[in-house]
């Protein structure tokens, strides 16, 4: 722990101290040197308020459709309406709603919220679905940076390897692995969980010519030479005679039987799977490299190509080893996800094995449900007591002083200490987060004018956020 949640305050650190003394006048007005006597200022012109304090200042909640001048006053200008115009500003200080909690009283929980799996040779214990045709694709599997990076070997230039004296060094470079083109061609199912395999090309890599961008989202014609003339044949070749009447031995024969009842091609879900047990889909692998190697220039960019498995939403299959079922949240990982072969994939000669660990914090609360926030400036004194990067903070809202923090840590500490990446946010997010994980509002047009779908979602959201008042959130990292 002095490594992943290292304490970085001092033991003076005041935690209730969240407001500036620039707010409260709270600082001396005495000149360097001066032996007059210490004053102060009075700030006349702000009002702290805890955040039901702002909420009782709007007095009452109309319906969505009428206006609060009030609440507008209070939540959008920050200003206290008076009868005779506008009062002093408002500062928000959530400390005064604060709720004394005993180490006692909060429950931390600990889980496996996803893995990652680089590997040149893929091994499992039980079987892979792997896809008869290219899926269809709108942007890269991995589309953003995971915070995992693959060290790739830079071929020798031509001046180097004909320089004198034979030089035989190669260098290599750390990629990001969202920046390498890869392709989704299977994935490992259960009644639980979906893994996705996906397969990397490095010798792809490039960028945009103009914005200087890497582009990553391989084009259909490249995965067609890869199906047709890799993949599929290769697959052919492992499988018994009994297999040829099911299996689709060219990509045009693959998209012709995947075609709907209205003769088009399927669209938008995932393509058919062909199985194939561990030791099949090695021979696979064995045959597809052998196939790009004899294939000249046109296959050559397939080659050096290695496997990717990710595994995300997996936190309720660990988290605190199903409620004591098992040991620990590996224990539940390792047999929740029997098909995979662990020992394989721990030792460090066949690949590198990323495993995102969640703590999570969540007070004991039977009288009143509570939210947890986290404290930017503890956050990032631990950060920085644990060696990671500047990261990048994320404000709640106007908050200045709460929110989320995520940051990488240093290279070379990484490799002391093997981890990549911390990232702390408030679970309160969990109220509204999509299953895709990303923003679906209205437009900013909608909202200006106030247009029917823009209340409809503001009704909507504001039922999701009433059910959840009942509910107590804590914080995570």
């Amino acid at each position: 722990m002095d490594h992943i949640m290292p304490i970085g305050t001092t033991d003076s650190y005041d935690p209730s101290n969240q407001v500036p003394d620039r707010v409260t006048g709270a600082y001396s007005l005495k000149r360097q040197g001066s032996d007059h006597e210490e004053q102060h200022t009075k700030v006349t012109d702000v009002e702290i308020l805890s955040a039901s304090e702002l909420i009782d200042s709007a007095h009452y909640d109309p319906p969505l459709q009428d206006e609060c001048r009030i609440g507008h006053n209070a939540f959008v200008r920050g200003c206290i309406s008076h009868r005779y115009g506008d009062g002093p500003a408002l500062y928000v200080d959530l400390e005064r709603d604060a709720v004394t909690l005993s180490e006692d009283e909060i429950e931390i929980s600990v889980d496996i919220d996803s893995i990652i799996w680089t590997t040149k040779v893929f091994r499992c214990q039980g079987s892979v679905g792997v896809y008869v045709v290219p899926p269809f694709q709108t942007k890269p599997g991995i589309y953003k940076h995971n915070h995992t990076y693959v060290e790739i070997t830079i071929p020798q230039s031509e001046e180097d390897a004909n320089a004198p004296g034979g030089r035989t060094e190669w260098l290599s470079k750390r990629f990001p692995m969202s920046a390498i083109p890869h392709v989704c061609m299977g994935r490992i199912s259960s009644a639980s969980s979906t893994l996705n395999l996906y397969i990397a090309f490095p010798r792809m890599i490039h960028q945009h010519p103009t914005n200087g961008r890497r582009i990553t989202l391989m084009p259909k014609e490249v995965l067609d030479i890869f199906w047709d003339r890799v993949l599929l044949p290769s697959i052919g070749q492992c499988t018994d005679v009994s297999w040829a009447p099911y299996l689709k031995h060219t990509l045009e024969e693959a998209r012709y039987k995947a075609r709907g009842a209205d003769g088009r091609r399927s669209g938008w879900g995932p393509p058919k799977t062909i199985p194939l047990s561990d030791d099949d889909f090695w021979d696979v692998q064995k045959r597809m490299k052998a196939r790009i190697r004899d294939g000249g220039p046109e296959l050559s960019m397939f080659g050096s190509s290695f496997f990717i498995l990710e595994g995300k939403g997996i936190k309720l299959l660990t988290k605190d080893g199903q409620r004591g079922r098992f040991s620990g949240p590996e224990e539940a990982l390792r047999r929740n996800l029997s098909d995979l072969d662990w020992q394989y994939m721990l030792s460090r000669s066949h690949g590198e094995l990323l495993v995102d660990v969640g703590i999570s914090f969540t007070p004991h609360s039977p009288k009143v449900p509570l939210v947890g926030v986290w404290r930017l400036d503890a956050l990032e004194a631990s950060f920085g007591a644990g060696g990671y990067k500047r990261g990048e903070i994320h404000h709640h809202n106007t908050l200045s002083r709460y929110g989320a923090l995520q940051a990488e840590m240093q290279q070379e500490r990484s490799q002391q200490t093997h981890i990549a990446f911390r990232s702390t946010y408030n679970l309160y997010y969990e109220s509204i987060r999509t299953n895709s994980n990303q923003v679906n509002f209205a437009s900013d047009s909608d909202a200006y004018k106030l247009s029917p779908s823009y209340m409809a979602e503001c009704a909507e959201i504001a039922k999701v956020v009433e059910g959840c008042k009942k509910k107590t959130y804590g914080v995570r990292d």
